[in-house]
C-alpha cells in the first residue's frame, strides 16, 4: 500500500533524504536531495519510487521525471 507524498516525504527525511514534487503541465518532477553526509546513492532503485510516487499523486509512472542526488549537479543545490 503506498502511502501518501507526505507520507513518503517524512519517511525520507528520518533518512536525511528531503524530496519535492513540482508540476509541469501534465507531468510532476520530483528531486531527491541528500543532506549533509548522507550517501547520495543509496536509495531504492528509481522504478521502484516511481511506482511509489505515481501512487502517492495518482498520475501514470511514465509522467514522473524522477532526479537523485547523484543525477544534480552540486553546483546548483548551493
Amino acid at each position: 500500500m503506498a502511502g501518501t507524498l507526505q507520507q513518503i516525504q517524512e519517511t525520507m527525511a528520518l533518512d536525511g533524504y528531503a524530496l519535492e514534487v513540482a508540476e509541469d503541465g501534465d507531468r510532476r518532477i520530483a528531486t531527491v536531495t541528500a543532506g549533509e553526509g548522507i550517501c547520495d546513492d543509496c536509495l531504492v532503485p528509481k522504478v521502484v519510487m516511481t511506482n511509489l510516487l505515481a501512487k502517492a499523486l495518482d498520475v501514470a509512472p511514465d509522467r514522473i521525471d524522477l532526479h537523485y542526488p547523484v543525477d544534480l549537479d552540486k553546483t546548483q543545490l548551493v
